[in-house]
């Protein structure tokens, strides 16, 4: 069986909710590549399905411990996601792939964050979230169709957003909740501005409710 073959039963297995099956597919396929030099888009998705994989177990999983081991799990995949990325020949495939695997450690980052109930460790993590989507807004500023560049802008501002948001709502102190509240606005806001740039009037419109809706939770919540 090819190694794209067996990405193919492992995508199939993920979207079964069959982890454990998926990850050993995975990692069957990533066996079958003996130059770790070749097939680099290949390694990169097995990676990336990899990291996947650990994440949705971590976020099922009620055992904090358990859990941070499948998040350092997950975390690992997507960097090693974001290496092979690096890579790739083809530069704007390469920024893709890179904006792909910032995005989801930033979400494994947030997820744990969220988990976590020391405010201190959630702090840091929240800190490591917010460096990984500022990379992948940095990344998506270089990509050269437009309308691509701006839908990958304005996941990263949404993803900002959310970071401080939900660090908000951890937050014991009144002034510091409002303080994470303001720049969560302030990322909403940049998303919204950025949608109007948008030239699909469904996906404009659908990204507006969305960063309405998420500036409406910040002053709600405040």
């Amino acid at each position: 069986m090819s190694v794209n073959d067996l990405i193919k039963e492992g995508v199939s297995l993920f979207k079964s909710n069959n982890f454990d099956q998926a990850i050993a597919k995975f990692n069957q396929a990533l066996d079958e590549i003996e130059d770790k030099n070749s097939q680099l888009e290949e390694q990169n998705s097995i990676q990336f399905w990899l990291g996947r994989c650990y994440l949705e177990q971590a976020l099922k999983v009620r055992d904090i411990t358990e859990a941070k081991g499948l998040f350092a799990q997950a975390i690992e995949h997507h960097q090693e996601q974001l290496k092979l990325a690096k890579q790739l020949t083809d530069e704007q495939t390469g920024i893709q792939k890179q904006i792909n695997a910032q995005s989801w450690l930033g979400h494994c980052y947030v997820e744990l964050a969220m988990k976590v109930k020391d405010i201190r460790e959630a702090k840091d993590l929240f800190a490591q979230a917010v460096k990984r989507y500022q990379e992948e807004l940095k990344l998506a500023e270089q990509l050269t169709d437009e309308q691509t560049r701006i839908q990958q802008q304005i996941y990263a501002q949404h993803w900002l957003g959310r970071c401080y948001f939900e660090q908000a709502m951890k937050a014991k102190d009144i002034a510091k909740a409002k303080d994470l509240f303001a720049k969560a606005v302030k990322y909403h806001q940049e998303e919204l501005n950025l949608t109007e740039q948008l030239t699909d009037e469904q996906t404009r419109t659908q990204e507006q409710v969305n960063a309405q809706f998420w500036l409406g939770r910040c002053y709600l919540e405040q």
